[in-house]
């Protein structure tokens, strides 16, 4: 893929303690892109916490803590084995959680198998009361209230999704467990088939909203008051990039570029020298012991909030939040560096929110995120938009329109003649563009550096409009070259 510069040194330091040990520890024996382990631990941090909890911001609103990710690499890079290694946990907890779910499923099909039983025999009970014309009405409340209390199936704590579909991954969170994850260390799959062709509906699910899908097809309604949904992806360069010259600008449009932390690695990120102290021993093996913890409060939820735990913001990372907010609105003004990226400008503040939300609750339990947390999220989250600016960032027509103003002004000074024609401009100037010669011509004509006037209905250019124009000069410098030859000297 072509980018637009070098990546920027990833801001390893801004990473929450025990985060940023484990990405130091793999990337000492690895030798693997600080930056994609990096992104790879964000998403696995994201994982363990997005399903326990959310942030409240002052103003009300709740913030989801599921930060989506997606990784550019080469094959042999090492994301695979990277993305394995911190999602360790998350899949032993996984299998553990299976083993018991099918213990609880025999339970429940032994349970429900007597239930239906006895279902049967108060249902011939009502039916025999009602043939011998007796009153049915206690037999009629001992099967309603045995038809009340019939077993609840079980439910899978199913966490990871790979190769799926968009409604059998739906179907899995009201059916199984309603906080999960795509995951894919070979993204083609993803990019390739249905899910690809179904990104609306899953954009939604980056915000805070039930889901509600009612089809003939289903047997019944499928409904989730409060999913929670993940994406841990991971792609080569070339089969991203084929996707993207198949669906044009789809992805993009609809906004599901802009709902991704991206990381391009490339190759050509600066040299990286660490601080001693942020090595910890053992650091892999305590950020899989915090994933752990973590997980295991999905089956120990609180009784507050639905079960979630709420996160906020401290005041002063409220106010700072405040302060960014402002500041990534006039950055998205016409002219300043968001402008180009307006998409991923629109969402900045919410991955700052999220990252900051999972840096504070993952690395030191606290329901209330501090400045300094907050601080680096905001690192962090300016690092993936300078990432996203490199890959997809659009060609700024304003600093287009200077560079030709530009042109046009500099090839003017040089020629001799004070009066040329505006079509000779066209024909022998640095620029053919009739509509960028117009914008870059009203430019000077707005700064007085010319003036454009009509005589025997040819467009003259006048280099020195500040001088009083001389109409023998101007037929002179038009006309005498032969029929309009235009001076080249």
């Amino acid at each position: 893929m072509k980018t637009h510069s070098q990546q920027s040194r990833f801001p390893i330091e801004a990473l929450p303690r025990s985060m940023r040990a484990a990405v130091l520890e793999i990337h000492k024996e690895t030798q693997i892109s600080p930056a994609m382990v990096a992104t790879f631990a964000i998403a696995a941090a994201s994982e363990a916490v997005h399903g326990t909890a959310v942030l409240r911001m002052h103003n009300g609103q709740l913030n989801l803590l599921s930060n989506w990710t997606l990784v550019l690499a080469e094959s042999g890079s090492g994301k695979s084995p990277t993305i394995q290694k911190l999602r360790q946990p998350i899949l032993q907890f996984e299998t553990e959680n299976y083993r018991q779910y099918q213990e609880k499923l025999k339970q429940y099909q032994a349970s429900h198998e007597s239930w239906k039983v006895i279902k049967g025999e108060l249902a011939n009970k009502v039916k025999k009361n009602i043939r011998d014309e007796d009153d049915p009405t206690s037999s009629q409340a001992e099967l309603t209230a045995h038809i009340l209390n019939e077993p609840v199936r079980p439910r899978l704590i199913k966490l990871s999704y790979s190769d799926t579909t968009i409604q059998a991954f739906f179907n899995g969170l009201f059916e199984n467990w309603p906080s999960a994850a795509l995951v894919s260390d070979e993204a083609s799959a993803f990019f390739n088939g249905t899910m690809a062709s179904s990104l609306a509906q899953l954009n939604q699910r980056w915000e805070l909203s039930p889901l509600s899908i009612d089809r003939r097809s289903n047997v019944e309604q499928i409904y989730v008051e409060d999913p929670r949904v993940m994406l841990n992806l991971a792609i080569q360069p070339d089969p991203f990039e084929k996707y993207l010259k198949r669906t044009g600008n789809e992805a993009r449009d609809l906004g599901f570029l802009a709902r991704l932390l991206i990381c391009y690695a490339d190759g050509s990120e600066p040299y990286y020298s660490f601080n001693p102290d942020h090595y910890l021993p053992d650091a892999v093996h305590h950020f899989h012991v915090r994933i752990h913890e973590l997980l295991t409060q999905i089956n120990m939820p609180s009784k507050k909030n639905n079960g979630k735990v709420e996160i906020r913001l401290s005041d002063e990372a409220d106010f700072f939040s405040e302060g960014k907010a402002a500041l990534i609105r006039e950055n998205c003004q016409l002219g300043n560096e968001l402008s180009q990226v307006k998409d991923y400008g629109a969402k900045l503040h919410r991955h700052f929110i999220r990252l900051a939300g999972v840096f504070e609750y993952f690395d030191t339990g606290e329901m209330e995120v501090s400045l300094n947390t907050a601080e680096n999220a905001f690192k962090v989250a300016c690092w993936y938009t300078r990432e996203y600016m490199r890959l997809f960032k659009q060609p700024n027509n304003m600093d287009s329109i200077t560079s030709d103003t530009f042109t046009v002004s500099t090839w003017l000074r040089k020629r001799n003649n004070r009066f040329i024609r505006k079509n000779d401009l066209r024909k022998f100037g640095p620029i053919r563009d009739l509509k960028r010669i117009n914008f870059a011509l009203d430019n000077l004509l707005y700064t007085a550096e010319i003036e454009i006037f009509t005589y025997k209905k040819i467009s003259i250019i006048d280099k020195q409009p500040h001088l009083a124009r001389s109409q023998f000069q101007c037929e002179n410098e038009i006309f005498r070259w032969g029929g309009g030859k235009f001076d080249m000297c």
